[in-house]
């Protein structure tokens, strides 16, 4: 019994094939630790009681009432991950009868998620101007930097 001869493509189709390339040994030429690094961790976001009983004692961004405000964190780019507390605003409350503005901005009620992240900023910003025009703003907190 013979076998039949391996196929080998006609010398024109051969000359217009393309070969894939050859491996290249990159990765075996970097140790695996090197290659598994973690990426960096972004800083950790600043901490302050002081700033957020300053927010809080501003009126709602929302409805402007005044007296039953809450420092609200703008809703964060990433999920599991708390804002910084230099981005808040204050929103009032839910009080007896009433759905306060910071329960309908955190379940996107008043406005949508990728809306209410833009106003949120804004809001913030203008609550850290207010503050520093003020001249109230926590001495061991540092300025935040646009």
């Amino acid at each position: 019994m013979t076998f039949a001869k391996a196929w080998t493509p006609p010398p024109k189709m051969r000359d217009s094939m393309t070969l894939p390339p050859k491996p290249t040994r990159w990765l075996a030429d970097k140790p695996v630790a090197a290659l598994l690094r973690p990426a960096p961790k972004p800083p950790e976001p600043a901490r302050s009681k002081a700033y957020l009983r300053l927010v809080a004692s501003y009126p709602c961004k929302a409805c402007g009432i005044a007296g039953y405000s809450q420092a609200a964190h703008v809703p964060p780019d990433t999920k599991g991950r708390k804002q910084d507390d230099r981005m808040t605003m204050p929103l009032c409350c839910t009080r007896p009868g009433i759905t306060g503005c910071h329960v309908d901005y955190d379940q996107y009620r008043i406005f949508p998620a990728d809306v209410a992240r833009t106003v949120g900023k804004a809001w913030a910003a203008d609550t850290r101007r207010q503050i520093e025009a003020s001249g109230k703003w926590p001495k061991k907190l540092p300025r935040w930097e646009e």
